[in-house]
């Protein structure tokens, strides 16, 4: 048996790193983002190594607890602060290391558990890949500023160990409060653990040690979201109050839950999820599903897309923690359904090697339409995304260097401050510093334009004056660029999957139109 894992696990490496290199290609990207990238791993790496050598950690203490900006997620900022510390400015190293250990370790976890959990050796397969294709995979590994693969990863350990090593109730602690620091919806995690608790151990209340691993997390968490909420940082750290972006209304959050849906329905083969109430019907299911595991599951995927719903951004990266449960659930569901309908035939049907082999293939075939239904849509996304990424990345590499360029006279920057503008008027002085040694001489636009001066716009961001006032007003264009990134057409490319998908995909049908950015400099004497 242990052989036959090795064996699983092997092949869904084979899958994972072939899929992965043929379809992002991490080590073409070269150059940091304009959105997170500067604050999280160059900025916080500086801080943290001032810290280690001066023992100068006034910044570094600011940052890592957030004080003053309703957010407490040290965890994210030290794995961050780690990895600046260990690969430094290239940016090409953090992405290899993004996509070939972070995104690989959150596919073996997610093979580990179904593997412990007895799951069907080809649904374990399946859904390992139908979790690797999925965009909010892609996105979250292409991208490096998101927490979501470090939820998956710290979140699958403490639930392995909770699920198994429950005797442990050190190191239970040690995980889930690392956890729940990593990022705050993590606490979505402790009403599944209180829950499956509730639902299986019908004298839970008594089990001191339970309350422990559950309170101490909590603990520590609430303390330092409300110390860093009123302790004012000792260091001028601008940050947005992301608490705004949370909705309270209910049309709202129904309106978020239509669009969390299709997500769910996109990046998983959720139509799987509509056959759990037929299988209730079946004896030897209902005691199969009231396996422990199987309900904490149900709970961790339910609570963690939730906890999610009030969020005014409904993105896919964000519900790849749910994403990963609910593969989980799915995958043992579709294995009870192979079990049940394999003791329901006549017991002589699998009494040979032939007969055996004829019912794996046809799991195998029934698994492959379930894969291949929600694939290529995937892939047209993930493509899509990661030509974008690469292209934007250069877009926003080379206003850094053209600001640079004028720098010393200062340059005004044409957007309006607004949460879609704020990384990235954050971001650029911390590039300038950081990774071309210029100390920033930048400021934005207010109102009234300057009678004169150096004015920086960019499309993709709203701007306080349009070109066109500028060039009336006699502000006269001195550089500038536009970059053109070509999107795969989704619906040609699904037409010519089915028939040559190997071949789509090495050279997919493009859209007539690009998409386009632009920015440029324009001065006035």
């Amino acid at each position: 048996m242990k052989t036959n894992k090795f064996f699983i696990l092997f092949i869904i490496s084979i899958f994972y790193f072939f899929y992965i290199s043929f379809v992002t290609k991490p080590w073409t990207f070269d150059n940091f983002s304009l959105v997170d990238d500067g604050q999280v791993l160059t900025q916080n790496g500086q801080y943290l190594s001032s810290c280690i050598k001066y023992l100068d950690c006034s910044q570094y203490f600011d940052q890592t607890f957030e004080l003053g900006t309703y957010r407490f997620r040290p965890a994210y900022w030290i794995i961050n602060g780690v990895n600046q510390i260990v690969f430094g400015n290239r940016a090409d190293l953090h992405h290899i290391y993004r996509v070939y250990v972070v995104g690989y370790l959150s596919v073996i976890l997610l093979a580990l558990i179904l593997l412990r959990l007895k799951v069907n050796n080809l649904v374990v397969v399946f859904t390992t890949l139908i979790f690797m294709t999925s965009f909010s995979f892609s996105e979250n590994i292409i991208r490096l500023g998101t927490n979501e693969p470090y939820q998956v990863i710290f979140l699958a350990l403490f639930s392995i160990m909770y699920l198994y090593q429950t005797k442990n109730r050190v190191l239970l602690i040690v995980l889930l409060v690392w956890s729940l620091l990593i990022k705050e919806n993590n606490i979505a995690i402790l009403p599944a653990i209180l829950f499956t608790e509730f639902l299986t151990n019908k004298k839970f209340y008594l089990n001191k040690p339970f309350w422990l691993v559950l309170g101490i997390p909590l603990l520590v968490f609430v303390a330092g979201s409300v110390i860093g909420k009123f302790i004012m940082p000792s260091t001028t750290i601008d940050m947005p109050v992301y608490t705004s972006n949370y909705v309270v209304g209910v049309k709202e959050i129904l309106n978020n839950s239509q669009a969390i849906s299709a997500i769910l329905f996109s990046d998983t083969s959720l139509l799987l999820v509509l056959i759990f109430p037929f299988l209730l019907l079946f004896k030897d299911i209902r005691s199969a599903l009231k396996n422990k595991e199987f309900i904490y599951w149900v709970l961790f995927s339910v609570f963690s897309i939730v906890i999610l719903t009030p969020w005014k951004y409904v993105l896919d990266r964000y519900y790849l923690v749910g994403i990963f449960g609910l593969n989980i659930v799915m995958a043992y569901i579709v294995s009870q359904l192979i079990t049940l309908v394999r003791n329901r035939l006549n017991p002589k049907f699998c009494d040979t090697t032939t007969k055996v082999v004829v019912f794996n293939i046809v799991v195998f075939l029934v698994m492959s339409n379930i894969f291949f239904r929600g694939l290529p849509i995937n892939i047209i996304k993930t493509l899509n995304y990661r030509n974008w990424f690469e292209v934007f990345t250069n877009f926003e590499k080379d206003q850094v260097i053209e600001i640079a360029k004028y720098n010393k006279n200062g340059v005004y920057l044409n957007m309006v401050n607004n949460l879609d503008s704020w990384e990235f008027l954050y971001e650029i002085p911390i590039h300038l510093k950081l990774l071309y040694g210029i100390d920033p001489n930048t400021k934005m636009l207010g109102s009234a334009l300057p009678k004169s001066g150096i004015v920086f716009s960019r499309s993709s961001l709203d701007m306080v004056f349009d070109i066109e006032k500028l060039e009336k007003l006699g502000y006269k264009k001195v550089e500038g660029k536009s970059y053109y990134i070509d999107q795969i057409d989704p619906q040609k490319f699904r037409n010519e999957f089915g028939m040559r998908p190997i071949q789509t995909i090495f050279n997919p049908p493009f859209k007539k139109e690009s998409l386009s950015y632009s920015w440029e400099i324009r001065y006035k004497k």
